[in-house]
Order: C-alpha cells, then structure tokens, then sequence
C-alpha cells in the first residue's frame, strides 16, 4: 500500500469516526500530497515524507 492510498483510508477512516482534527490534519496532508504528484519532479516516497514531516512541524 502506498503512502497516497494510506492517507486516503486514513481520511475515510477519520470521516466515519467523525474525527474533526484527524480529519482537518490528514486533508491537510492529502492536499500537500496531491501537489506533489502534480509538481514537475513528481511523488517519491523521500519527497512524501519530507512533505509530512514538514506539516507536522507547522501544526506542532
């Protein structure tokens, strides 16, 4: 499973639990992601975790 189809389970596990700030985090994450795959040097898993570390500093 990769890191884009586990942060969609993530969001649709978070939506049936009605988890609003797993939620809010996880879209967040979901949005930096989707910037990546469309960005000119593409989604690896290096840039992925960098992504995800980065926005867990933010929201520290």
């Amino acid at each position: 499973m990769g890191i884009e189809e586990k942060i969609n389970a993530d969001v649709k596990a978070s939506m049936l639990a009605k988890d609003s700030k797993r939620l809010e985090a996880v879209r967040a994450i979901k949005a930096v992601i989707l910037l990546l795959k469309t960005s000119p040097e593409g989604l690896t898993e290096d840039s992925a975790t960098k992504a995800i570390q980065k926005e867990y500093k933010k929201r520290k």
